[in-house]
């Protein structure tokens, strides 16, 4: 999908881009982010804005916020956005359940 999207100069939004906070225990990102001095949240959100995607990260404090914010100064490797993209996506970690196709 991203691939096409971007041949097609159509934008993606990633809504819930922390899957409500799941993603921070993840091992992978956890690793990448102790090299860069931060978080799985952060190392989170580079990754999705490398992939040229909108994140609208949801920030329950002002801590976090800042946080969220300091996640565009990170540059990953490529290696790094690799491991990345090798993680499993299999799953849905988060179903908002407001599309008409989800209720079966």
């Amino acid at each position: 999908m991203l691939e096409f999207c971007g041949r097609h100069q159509i934008l993606i939004t990633a809504y819930s881009p922390l899957a409500r906070g799941r993603i921070i225990d993840d091992p992978t990102l956890t690793k990448i982010g102790e090299r860069h001095g931060v978080g799985a949240a952060q190392i989170s959100l580079a990754w999705t804005i490398s992939k040229n995607v909108i994140a609208i990260p949801k920030a329950s404090s002002r801590e976090h916020l800042e946080e969220n914010f300091e996640a565009l100064k990170i540059e990953l490797s490529e290696d790094e956005i690799a491991e990345i993209d090798a993680l499993d996506k299999e799953r849905r970690l988060v179903d908002p359940g407001f599309s008409e196709f989800d209720r079966g």
